[in-house]
């Protein structure tokens, strides 16, 4: 299996807004395993 890591906080925010609150629920990094062909 292939393992990809992305961080997206600024390009796809998971809560819209520019508070504290709103940054730190957007810091994030999504792993995604793909299968082996």
């Amino acid at each position: 299996a292939s393992l990809i890591v992305v961080g997206y906080a600024a390009s796809r925010p998971v809560v819209p807004g520019d508070t504290e609150e709103a940054r730190a629920l957007n810091r994030r990094v999504e792993f995604h395993v793909l299968p082996r062909n």
